[in-house]
């Protein structure tokens, strides 16, 4: 991450120093306010949505009904828009046909037959629209890629998912990152001509469990789609994706309107928190002698086998 006075990086070398510095009492105990958390289990992870990632571009383009576009089209803006609207429709139209409580999207039912998403191509508007956030986090959470990012009012709630990489072969043996981004100072820059493309989304907690028990949010850096009339007169169908990480584009955007950093230096935006590997096994037995297992965080069936197998596991590093 780069360094600005409104960002800070440090890393722990145990736990106690890592449990006495959220504690009320310690360094960085206003964290627990304005702040939310994100774990990642593999320092090299960035903060990129799972439909954005470059790791996730065919895999994400398996579950378009639409198909890929040729050669590198799909590297362009208005496919990849194609390509999230596909697939936030596909879950909408499957789970409404299932019975199922979705977030009632009027513009998606109405258009639900349309193979081209004409709707979606020719209209000009910040993707994604405000009326898409709901089904978009729905569909997040439950595993599909979206342009959404996972967060957590809850410190611990991000520490077990950084540390829950100990049962992962690939991400055991490498060190998390742990991340705590002040919401509230783009919350208050909403009604100013500072307006932020950085926007926060927390859907009903009722009726998602899991969201509920892990007291999760979304973020979303939304940009501005140009509808296909405005693209052919300005020859914009050429627009790359951006894939830039989240940490870049805080720093680029608080350059760009802030002249005076300094009011920013006590009331940081950015935190990152690195965590070596070899904490991970302790982190995890703190956490669940603290009540952050797995049948507390993934209410159900799934979260008691879960925690069974886990709980095994874990004896491995005692």
């Amino acid at each position: 991450m780069e360094e600005r006075v409104y960002t800070h990086s440090h890393t722990f070398t145990k736990v106690e120093e890592i449990i006495n510095a959220f504690s009320i009492f310690g360094n960085y105990r206003r964290l627990g306010y304005n702040y939310i958390f994100r774990g990642h289990k593999d320092i090299k992870y960035q903060l990129i949505p799972s439909v954005l990632r470059k790791e996730n571009h065919e895999s994400n383009w398996q579950l378009s009904t639409s198909g890929k576009p040729y050669d590198n089209q799909s590297e362009w803006e208005m496919y990849q828009i194609d390509l999230e609207y596909n697939i936030i429709k596909q879950f909408f139209d499957i789970a409404d046909k299932s019975g199922l409580y979705i977030p009632e999207v009027k513009r998606i039912r109405e258009y639900i037959h349309d193979f081209f998403n004409s709707e979606i191509r020719f209209k000009s508007e910040e993707w994604l629209p405000d009326e898409f956030l709901e089904i978009a986090g729905l569909a997040q959470h439950y595993g599909l890629p979206t342009r959404l990012l996972d967060w957590t009012y809850d410190y611990k709630v991000a520490l077990y998912f950084l540390a829950s990489g100990l049962f992962d072969d690939n991400t055991k043996q490498s060190d998390g990152v742990l991340w705590a981004l002040n919401h509230t100072y783009f919350e208050f820059l909403k009604p100013t001509v500072k307006k932020s493309p950085l926007h926060f989304i927390r859907p009903a907690y009722h009726g998602n469990p899991f969201l509920s028990a892990q007291r999760g949010l979304f973020s979303i850096w939304k940009i501005n789609k140009i509808g296909g009339i405005e693209l052919s007169k300005n020859n914009d169908y050429y627009n790359l994706i951006d894939r830039q990480p989240l940490d870049e584009k805080i720093v680029n955007f608080i350059d760009s309107i802030e002249e005076d950093h300094q009011y920013l230096e006590q009331e940081k935006i950015l935190y990152k928190f690195t965590i070596p590997h070899n904490l991970k096994p302790d982190i995890l037995w703190y956490l669940y002698n603290d009540g952050y297992s797995e049948e507390y965080l993934f209410p159900g069936y799934h979260g008691c086998v879960l925690a069974i197998k886990n709980s095994s596991l874990l004896k491995k590093f005692q």
